[in-house]
């Protein structure tokens, strides 16, 4: 599932409001790599690793058929209270703050961080400040990964940074280059340059720039680019009821969630929150895995099916030819009984 920086920035806003100083009460595993956890209030978070569907959301209840955590959860992370969810920056990653007093009164202090970034999604509880990691839901050897291993004991080490721009200290000669290498495709160039920018944002501020295909791009065009990029990243225009939409030339919806003159695409649903969103397209994405594995049996169901006709018709082509030749073999038998 691919969860855009804006959508992660405006759901940590979301939930620090309704989990700040909230206890973890239990937690549960729904899957090998979700983890739901549950507050005293009964308020129910899930944490997805998961390489496709990874996520992170408010569910409606504990899943009824669930498993045991992991022991590093049972032992760290419950009875946590939760004391601020932010975002790393410029990085699809929210950072969970949370502490526990141990028996002599003394304050555990941990870091929960929920990696939404791609097939490498990842949950991973660390200490603080210290940053050594306790446990996560998916381990990283070396002989997986040679930049960065997610071991118990290992330093965290956030993934590897992107070759993209910072919004922050982007200047009109950084874009301008940008695009002299690349104008076939301007939504793709700007996503590609400035980190933290999704394709659905990059082609609503193309539109209001007036950035054409296959055209240079005017300088006025680019120093409105980057004065509105640096002012959206600083001040992101969030709607109060994000929406689903459909992109042209896409099979997959997005999620919008900030308020810009040109929105692309068409709405197929306005949800109350950030979370009910995420879910939305969670829904979405099982339903098409459905789909398809209906279709692939199907395509197996049809091919049989063909094949075996395919035989019928030899047998029968066979046959047809025999009994063309039936005085032929007649002539033979008399033949061979006269001898």
């Amino acid at each position: 599932m691919n969860l855009s920086y804006f959508t992660l920035r405006g759901l940590s806003l979301e939930l620090n409001e309704i989990l700040n100083g909230k206890r973890v009460r239990r937690a549960v595993l729904s899957g090998t790599y979700d983890l739901v956890l549950e507050t005293t209030d009964g308020i129910c978070l899930l944490l997805s690793a998961s390489p496709t569907t990874g996520r992170l959301q408010r569910v409606h209840r504990l899943p009824v058929s669930a498993q045991p955590p992991p022991p590093w959860v049972e032992h760290h992370l419950c009875n946590c209270v939760i004391r601020d969810i932010s975002q790393v920056p410029l990085e699809r990653i929210l950072s969970f703050i949370l502490f526990k007093r141990d028996r002599l009164g003394g304050e555990n202090r941990y870091r929960l961080y929920v990696e939404i970034i791609g097939r490498n999604n990842n949950v991973i509880l660390t200490s603080d400040p210290a940053q050594r990691i306790l446990g996560a839901l998916r381990r990283v050897s070396g002989k997986m990964s040679r930049q960065r291993r997610i071991l118990p004991g290992e330093i965290y080490r956030p993934p590897p940074a992107q070759d993209r721009f910072s919004p922050h200290e982007l200047t009109h000669d950084d874009l301008a280059r940008a695009f002299r290498q690349q104008t076939a495709q301007p939504v793709r160039t700007l996503a590609n340059a400035v980190a933290g920018l999704d394709a659905l944002t990059a082609a609503s501020l193309v539109a209001e720039a007036g950035v054409r295909q296959n055209t240079e791009t005017a300088p006025g065009a680019i120093e409105y680019l980057v004065s509105r990029i640096r002012d959206l990243f600083a001040h992101p225009p969030f709607l109060d009821r994000p929406e689903i939409v459909n992109l042209p030339d896409t099979t997959t919806p997005s999620i919008q969630n900030l308020s810009l003159p040109h929105r692309p695409g068409n709405v197929v649903h306005v949800c109350a929150s950030v979370s009910e969103a995420i879910e939305g397209l969670a829904l979405f994405g099982e339903n098409q895995q459905h789909l398809n594995a209906d279709r692939r049996a199907m395509a197996r169901e049809l091919s049989r099916r063909r094949t075996s006709l395919q035989n019928k018709i030899a047998r029968i082509q066979d046959d047809l030819d025999d009994s063309g030749k039936a005085e032929l073999y007649r002539k033979y038998g008399h033949l061979l009984m006269s001898g």
